[in-house]
């Protein structure tokens, strides 16, 4: 997290530890921030936002308010993140609904694959905008085009893509967008957020709702006798995620301004960069998992050596020399942000080539 968002986390618990505020004029103004710039990155409104506790939250969500019926598929791509497996396929037992999980092994899934997969039993497409597991942009705007013509639902799950890469919920044309904190949004874990569309959102069913989230600005003006929740998306926000001693929504709000500032569109661009160039020095032992066409993938790339052994050996190199990478997948993923440069990726290629050239004289 930036300095930011950890002194705005420091000046909420100092506020919690002496709360001596009253009324709080300001209880709604941090959730209201956040809201407003979740809104500008993703080109939406804030009223369309509800704020969460994680992606997975927001995937619950829909996944309980929608009306399903026995029969109804659920589209989602093989080896995605497994809170995909987990939100989707508890509904085959309450529902009678089928998952469907369709995609290629070791191969990035398409947009074009996914609109070829589309059957009239289809209810909805569920699936990452970037893949975590190789990096792979999906044709969003491509994808919303065909499941609205269809009269599919789309739910699109940028964790892996806001903060990174261009998210524009008019032209994706999706039902709904979830989204994590603290990944490229830079904030807490135990953050997130949920857009949808006014449509979607009025389609959910009726559900427990969170006191705090009445159309109010003061806390005094809350209702106590017949309280009613907000008409709009705000309804459905996660308990206890507004007020002023909330930690995480304190550092949440303050990433968001960072994110805000130095803009997606740059992370994408300098990520992209700098993963093109690890590419380029990649041994021959070693092949990409993302696509090397950077305007397929997202901000990060994913590679492995010949085997799973192997990369698993790679990997383990790897960290031992200090460099921070994750094993997702069978597949090394490497995220670089603004904070690093080409200095770092030749430094991390050598440690990889040096790797391979000790791997070679072993195996041989």
């Amino acid at each position: 997290m930036p300095r930011a968002a950890l002194e705005a986390a420091y000046r909420a618990a100092e506020a919690k530890a002496v709360p001596i505020g009253g009324d709080a004029d300001d209880f709604f103004t941090s959730s209201d921030r956040a809201r407003a710039s979740i809104a500008s990155l993703i080109g939406g409104v804030a009223n369309d936002i509800a704020l969460t506790t994680g992606a997975s939250a927001g995937a619950s969500l829909v996944a309980l308010g929608r009306s399903w019926a026995p029969g109804d598929e659920i589209l989602v791509c093989a080896n995605d993140f497994p809170s995909h497996v987990a939100t989707w396929s508890p509904l085959e037992a309450r529902e009678g609904v089928r998952v469907r999980q369709i995609g290629r092994s070791g191969e990035p899934l398409t947009a074009d694959e996914v609109i070829e997969a589309l059957s009239p039993d289809t209810r909805m497409v569920a699936l990452s905008h970037v893949g975590f597991g190789d990096g792979a942009l999906i044709d969003a705007p491509a994808l919303g085009r065909a499941c609205r013509q269809a009269g599919v639902s789309l739910f699109l799950d940028a964790s892996q893509s806001l903060g990174s890469a261009k998210v524009d919920v008019e032209a994706i044309d999706a039902d709904y967008i979830v989204g994590v904190g603290y990944k490229y949004l830079l904030g807490p874990w135990g953050v997130g957020f949920i857009w949808m569309s006014p449509q979607a959102r009025a389609a959910l069913r009726p559900g427990p709702w969170n006191w705090i989230c009445q159309d109010v600005q003061r806390f005094a003006d809350l209702d106590y006798v017949s309280p009613r929740p907000s008409m709009h998306a705000k309804r459905w926000d996660s308990a206890e995620m507004v007020g002023p001693f909330n930690l995480n929504l304190a550092a949440f709000d303050a990433a968001l301004g960072v994110v805000c500032e130095i803009t997606p569109e740059r992370v994408l661009a300098h990520g992209r960069g700098l993963i093109d160039r690890l590419f380029a020095q990649l041994p021959a032992t070693c092949r990409p998992v993302s696509p090397v066409d950077q305007e397929r993938r997202g901000a990060f790339g994913c590679f492995q050596a010949s085997s799973l052994a192997s990369t698993e050996t790679l990997y383990r190199h790897l960290r031992a020399r200090g460099f921070v990478v994750s094993l997702r997948g069978g597949a090394i993923r490497v995220a670089p942000h603004l904070i690093n440069d080409s200095n770092d990726i030749d430094q991390f290629a050598a440690a990889v080539e040096q790797w391979a050239v000790v791997e070679g004289r072993t195996v041989l």
